[in-house]
């Protein structure tokens, strides 16, 4: 029952090496460090500009409802913007028509009124992107809020966001279809518009 040791010489035909050494660990770790030193910044402006983009895509698609619901319920719907709070909600707002008012019973206004207020949600801003403000009309002057009608057609504008580092986004509001669309600068500025 003896125990048998054996022992290899270094170099020794038939030893096969079973690992790495710590030379050989060490040289992989600085080259991947250095290859996540290269990446890691474009990925840091890859998820800043896909924040930018969604921020931009949440509000074209509450613009989108606000224009949807001004012609299904035939009143005026706002977006509108609160720059302080980085938030934005859409609120449905009186038709103006006293003689339609006057023939809706006070029961009717109540229900409407009810039923305004639980379609109107308070929707944020993603963190890192600033919503920093908002043009309408022709004249493009500043506004709290973009208007959509009754026939789909809105008083028009676009609202600008900006990421933290900079890139900046409009989302631009047809005055006569009451579309939205994503803009960037570049095709802001070909349109003739002043950008700020």
């Amino acid at each position: 029952m003896g125990a048998e040791i054996r022992r290899s010489r270094a170099g020794s035909k038939g030893v096969s090496q079973r690992g790495f050494t710590l030379i050989e660990l060490l040289v992989v770790l600085v080259i991947l460090s250095g290859a996540a030193a290269l990446v890691a910044p474009r990925l840091g402006s890859s998820w800043d500009s896909l924040r930018l983009r969604g921020a931009a895509r949440g509000l074209a698609a509450a613009l989108r409802y606000a224009r949807t619901q001004a012609i299904s319920t035939k009143q005026r719907v706002s977006l509108r913007l609160d720059l302080e709070k980085q938030s934005y909600r859409v609120a449905f707002e009186e038709s103006g028509e006293e003689e339609e008012e006057a023939a809706l019973s006070a029961r009717e206004r109540k229900e409407r009124a009810e039923g305004e207020r639980r379609r109107e949600r308070v929707l944020f801003i993603p963190q890192g992107v600033r919503l920093k403000g908002a043009w309408e009309g022709e004249g493009m002057d500043p506004c709290e809020a973009i208007t959509f009608f009754p026939r789909g057609s809105s008083s028009g504008g676009r609202i600008l966001l900006m990421s933290s580092e900079g890139k900046r986004l409009w989302v631009r509001v047809a005055l006569f279809s009451g579309r939205p669309e994503i803009v960037s600068p570049e095709e802001e500025d070909d349109t003739g518009e002043v950008d700020e």
